[in-house]
């Protein structure tokens, strides 16, 4: 019996996925490059998900996002979960990082200057005022993923 997805993979011409572990080094170098991820955490206790625009500061996942919404409010002190990915179609490749620490708003007046000159957009509506969370990282792992196009 084939493996699921096999009749798929030879229509496109590629064998099946190789998938390398990154090291946290990787990780962080492929955060750095990215500026669209999603924060996993709860609201009003049920899990969620919430895609941002974010900078990676050292080891510290920066986002911008609307005073007052639900995501400000639930992610205070929160642990949470955050995942940037990318896939390159043409060449059959791409990558997956996750994140995890403890979410929160920023309120000290000089951390806050220093966000406000980060090339930060919002996801959605530019927010009227400023607001940011941060999410320290403690913990980070991913992977890179190949397929291989078949000779």
């Amino acid at each position: 019996m084939a493996p699921a997805g096999s009749d798929d993979l030879a229509r496109s011409g590629r064998s099946a996925p190789i998938v390398i572990r990154l090291a946290a080094t990787e990780c962080l170098a492929l955060l750095g490059q990215s500026t669209i991820g999603r924060i996993a955490l709860t609201i009003d206790a049920m899990p969620t998900v919430r895609t941002v625009a974010f900078r990676l500061v050292n080891t510290t996942i920066v986002a911008r996002v609307a005073p007052g919404s639900r995501l400000c409010r639930a992610a205070k002190r929160s642990v949470v979960a955050f995942q940037a990915d990318h896939y390159d179609m043409d060449r059959g490749e791409g990558w997956s990082v996750v994140a995890q620490g403890i979410c929160n708003e920023v309120t000290e007046p000089d951390t806050l200057e220093a966000m406000r000159g980060l090339p930060l957009g919002a996801w959605s509506d530019p927010p009227v005022e400023d607001r940011f969370v941060e999410i320290p990282i403690t913990v980070v792992t991913g992977e890179r993923v190949l397929w291989p196009v078949v000779p």
